[in-house]
């Protein structure tokens, strides 16, 4: 069973007058268009079809004292489901047009569609002809003026594509403003203002342009095809006069993108048309690409389920190498249990560090841990931590969780960890771990040295705080110089 969906593009009245001729000889038709579907809602197959339309004068009763005209158009040609109709050629409709009327469609030996449809205001403009001349529309309906056609019925509204429209102008299917010979202009307002809020219009020969107004009228944000033949460019303004954010898809014709964040004092760009630290460029002080790139990492190694017999020689319990990307500093901490089978007489111990070497200690390194010689015969555990902060270069290096035995009895060593972190950036002075360069004193003859006071504090601050305003003042000069690069690069394209 087929189906018919009315477009009502408008039930459009085609009156013909002859110059010569009364008012009430002008013959009465109406244009009708409309669109044969399937149950399942696609259009039929394309062809010629019977159709039969019939104009009751009572919504759904089949009185033959309601039936007020018909006629069968045959052959009707269907193109993508597609026809149209001038209801009245070949068969006048005569009605005066003073009551309701519905209008019934039956395509060939299928039931009539249900439910009828209500001929509205186009049918009812004959009567205003044959009254008065269509020197009043009554107030009501569709009108002609001869310059405007217009819906007077406030509470009307007008369905494209359906029967049962829920706005004003409802439309289900596609719209077409201008055409190949005239261009087009869609506007939307808001309720008690003068000029639109979003406009879409032709952007002279480049495309389109679709732009969103402020309460002022001012251009806030912008759509429009590039100009450079590819791509889009979008804006949105952080005021009447200045673009905040801006993204050009197809910059300067190279096809890559390029973003701006442009604010009152500073700005972030974004260009994919270049390379490297090039395409990027961010406020002065922003964090520092140099920090980014060599971000802190880590290594590490662990040994918990052997042990190490200390021999008198020092020995590496284990080691780790980590790849630094550029200069900077490594904390290596180290960690091991030590167990002393001690005897009463004589000091039981071992001294613990960490290293860059395998076979030596730094002058800080070597910590002893040991049971006095006074204890009492027995086995001992203990528990060894050790750290030092090590300059380091960009590649691999290579760090050692050393011990030697020291004194007495058997040192076993268990439960070992060795970590290092890596870190890019200095932010106050430091006091490197060395393993040479330093005298190495001697536990037992190393000077007494007075404690640290308020004074030396405030010195250390002091070398802190120029210590940091160095490192900004150096990061700052290499962003200006990487700016001033950008800038030349910049102006030679635009040449």
């Amino acid at each position: 069973m087929k189906k018919a969906v009315f477009l009502f593009l408008g039930l459009f009245l085609v009156l013909y007058l002859s110059a010569y001729a009364p008012v009430l000889e002008f013959p009465k038709e109406i244009n009708y268009q409309g669109m044969l579907t399937t149950p399942l809602g696609s259009p039929v197959p394309d062809g010629s079809y019977s159709i039969k339309f019939t104009i009751w004068s009572h919504e759904t009763s089949t009185s033959a004292s309601y039936k007020k005209w018909e006629h069968t158009y045959s052959p009707v040609t269907v193109t993508n489901g597609l026809f149209n109709v001038r209801l009245g050629e070949g068969a006048p409709i005569n009605l005066p047009f003073t009551e309701e009327y519905w209008l019934e469609i039956q395509v060939g030996a299928d039931p009539a569609l249900s439910p009828r449809t209500k001929l509205t205001a186009v049918g009812y403009a004959y009567r205003s002809l044959v009254a008065d001349y269509a020197t009043s529309a009554g107030g009501g309906g569709w009108v002609d003026d001869g310059a405007n056609v217009r819906l007077e019925t406030i509470g009307d509204e007008v369905g494209i594509g359906t029967t049962s429209p829920n706005y004003k102008l409802d439309v289900r299917s596609s719209i077409g403003i201008g055409s190949s010979s005239e261009s087009g202009l869609l506007e939307l307002y808001q309720a008690g203002a003068s000029d639109p809020v979003i406009e879409a219009s032709p952007d002279g020969s480049m495309g389109g342009l679709i732009r969103l107004y402020d309460e002022a009228n001012n251009i806030m944000i912008s759509a429009e095809a590039d100009g450079n033949g590819e791509g889009g460019w979008f804006g949105v303004r952080r005021s009447t006069s200045s673009y905040g954010f801006t993204v050009d898809a197809n910059y300067g014709g190279t096809k890559d993108p390029y973003v701006n964040i442009d604010g009152s004092s500073r700005d972030a760009i974004f260009n994919m048309s270049l390379s490297g630290n090039s395409s990027v460029q961010l406020p002065s002080d922003a964090i520092y690409d140099y920090e980014i790139l060599d971000e802190p990492g880590v290594a590490s190694n662990k040994d918990g389920s052997s042990q190490v017999t200390l021999t008198g020689a020092t020995q590496t319990l284990l080691s780790r190498t980590i790849t630094c990307p550029s200069s900077g500093y490594v904390l290596v901490i180290g960690t091991a249990q030590p167990q002393f089978n001690h005897v009463k007489g004589t000091s039981t111990g071992g001294t613990f560090g960490v290293s860059t070497s395998s076979s030596s200690f730094p002058v800080n390194q070597d910590v002893l841990v040991a049971i006095p010689s006074s204890a009492e015969d027995g086995t001992y555990y203990s528990a060894v931590t050790v750290h030092g902060l090590f300059s380091v270069s960009s590649g691999n290096n290579t760090f050692y969780f050393l011990a030697d035995k020291y004194s007495g009895g058997t040192v076993y060593v268990f439960d070992m960890q060795l970590t290092l972190a890596y870190f890019p950036t200095a932010y106050g002075g430091v006091v490197s771990t060395k393993i040479a360069g330093e005298p190495d004193v001697p536990d037992d003859q190393a000077l007494e040295a007075p404690a640290i006071t308020d004074a030396d504090v405030t010195a250390e601050q002091a070398e802190a705080e120029a210590f940091n305003t160095a490192r900004l003042e150096r990061e700052l000069a290499e962003i200006r110089a990487r700016v001033e690069a950008l800038e030349q690069e910049q102006e030679g394209q635009d040449q």
